[in-house]
């Protein structure tokens, strides 16, 4: 079995063992394929939260099962360790930032701070900006909680922004282990 892991989420891409979920009310295990599709998702499932396999099939539970061998290590590893890059950081971690972000995206990546932002205070959290792929189009904004925000996404794939705020995540959490 194969496995992605995304900040949010896990996709289970290869193998022919089906995988196996858990009741987050009862603890039964089931396999996913036994799951039933979960009903009024939004508002059971927290934005920013970790995505659901499918309701328990016990009659009278109902509550949303999780993949039992695929651990939501990022958010669990961010939550646990969450840090925050301050202004006199800023020029070393974005040096850090951008390595990561190219080893992932190519050399085309561009990673720039906007220097309004920076000095007017409108957005506090704002860290930086990336244009991943050198598109001349989208850009997301990276915070400096670990965060992204991204104001047009129509030329990135999900995967792109799930692995961008992952990769921000992890370079603030490297950062933070050098000092």
């Amino acid at each position: 079995m194969k496995v992605e892991m995304y900040p949010r989420f896990a996709v289970i891409t290869e193998g022919e063992d089906e995988p196996m979920d858990v009741c987050d009310n009862c603890q039964r295990e089931w396999k996913r394929g036994m799951l039933g599709e979960i009903k009024d998702y939004f508002q059971r499932v927290e934005p920013g939260g970790v995505v659901p396999s499918g309701e328990c099939p016990k009659p009278g539970c109902g509550s949303l099962c999780y993949p039992k061998e695929v651990v939501d290590r990022p958010v669990k590893e961010w939550l646990q360790e969450a840090a925050w890059i301050y202004p006199k950081d800023d020029e070393r971690f974005i040096k850090l930032l951008t390595e990561n972000l190219k080893g992932y995206f190519g050399k085309d990546c561009r990673v720039w701070q906007n220097e309004d932002h920076v000095k007017r205070g409108t957005y506090p959290q704002y860290l930086c900006s990336a244009d991943l792929r050198d598109m001349g189009g989208d850009v997301v904004q990276l915070w400096r909680d670990g965060q992204t925000w991204w104001p047009m996404s129509g030329d990135y794939s999900l995967r792109d922004m799930e692995m961008a705020e992952m990769i921000l995540r992890k370079s603030i959490l490297e950062f933070h282990r050098r000092e």
